[in-house]
């Protein structure tokens, strides 16, 4: 199996922020991980205050999600084939997320470099 990463950027709706966390804390990343077809694990992240001097990412929020899967198109037709076929299967974010969000798939082109020590 080829191994990707699903990002997830989003942001809570005004005056939901505690909402939204909560709702993707105790049941949108683990329903992800656990309900969805070629995802095998995710972890959120906050945009951190200290950025590069004069930029700053729309989102506060990302998820990142391990997919593994060697037909992408196909992973995606089986995202669609859950969500038809099993209504009700997802904890809906009851408009806590800002329906101003973006997800990419991106695929590893390199292997993963570590620090030398010694």
């Amino acid at each position: 199996m080829s191994s990707h990463i699903f990002l997830a950027l989003t942001n809570p709706a005004a005056g939901r922020e505690q909402d939204f966390n909560d709702w993707y804390d105790n049941h949108h990343l683990s329903e992800v991980v656990n309900h969805l077809p070629g995802f095998v694990s995710g972890r959120r992240y906050r945009r951190s205050e200290h950025q590069r001097p004069g930029e700053s990412p729309p989102w506060k929020y990302l998820a990142v999600y391990r997919v593994e899967t060697d037909d992408l198109v196909a992973f995606h037709e089986d995202q669609l084939k859950v969500f038809n076929s099993r209504p009700g299967l997802m904890t809906p974010h009851s408009a806590s997320c800002d329906p101003d969000h973006a997800a990419w798939v991106y695929t590893p082109i390199s292997g993963e470099i570590m620090r030398q020590t010694g």
